[in-house]
């Protein structure tokens, strides 16, 4: 529980500070194919890019698609915005560098960033402006139940 900065006692299980990777191409379709793998397609909040994920004759098959319909290629530099607890922890713990990634705790507080940018927006959301039904973030194909998520 805190009080600092808030008119009446704020409650967060715990503060994730805000930080920036730079992932290859190639390092973010394998963690997207981990996740895939740990049965938990769609865990990870994707934006500026879809996932498309299906079983192949060699097993899982994963690629990240702009919304151009460009594939992003394995050796492109991504920025990728995510919360300290996922960069220091299993999610990315494949591609994370030796020494690990330069985390401060200086990085802004994400529940003070996720206030600011809701109170910017009026308060309100609606599904719509962030969820197109017919071109999801996460496309999994049926198949996905099948034997690649087994190897």
């Amino acid at each position: 529980m805190r009080s600092e900065g808030c008119a009446r006692i704020c409650r967060f299980p715990f503060d994730n500070r805000v930080v920036q990777l730079s992932l290859s191409g190639r390092e973010l379709k394998q963690v997207v194919a981990e996740e895939v793998l740990r049965r938990r397609p769609g865990a990870l909040g994707i934006s500026g890019m879809r996932v498309l994920a299906g079983c192949a004759g060699d097993g899982l098959r994963v690629s990240l698609v702009r919304p151009s319909g460009r594939f992003v290629e394995a050796s492109e530099r991504l920025v990728v915005v995510t919360t300290d607890f996922l960069a220091g922890g299993p999610v990315f713990a494949s591609v994370i560098p030796v020494g690990g990634y330069a985390l401060t705790g200086r990085a802004p507080i994400a529940r003070a960033v996720v206030a600011a940018w809701l109170q910017r927006r009026g308060g309100h959301l609606a599904e719509a402006e962030f969820v197109d039904p017919v071109r999801r973030r996460w496309e999994s194909a049926d198949s996905l139940a099948g034997s690649c998520l087994a190897q």
